[in-house]
């Protein structure tokens, strides 16, 4: 955008962009409103595991819900359980060790 120079979008939310990028634009438009489309989101890995016919490591673009990925791992197996576990990687603590 030649107005407003280069934008580090890295690391934002869609929400944080469209502020910094109002911001920038105050400069020259009256009451900026900015709106941001994410056209693809980058590759992700995610492990499907414990009773599904295929557990493995899926590499997903684009946001994905748990139902999708059962899918892709080929549906539950008849002895599947009832209780299901998400979890995210842990982001790291600036300045602490990681252990």
């Amino acid at each position: 955008m030649p107005l407003v120079d280069k934008i580090e979008a890295g690391g934002l939310t869609v929400s944080e962009l469209e502020t910094v990028i109002a911001k920038k634009l105050e400069k020259y438009v009256k009451e900026p409103v900015v709106s941001v489309f994410v056209k693809e989101y980058r590759s992700q890995q995610i492990s499907v595991l414990g009773s599904v016919k295929d557990p493995r490591v899926y590499y997903a673009t684009g946001q994905k819900y748990l139902l999708d990925m059962l899918s892709l791992a080929g549906g539950l197996k008849p002895d599947a359980g009832s209780v299901c576990i998400i979890q995210r990687k842990p982001k790291p603590i600036p300045g602490k060790r990681n252990r």
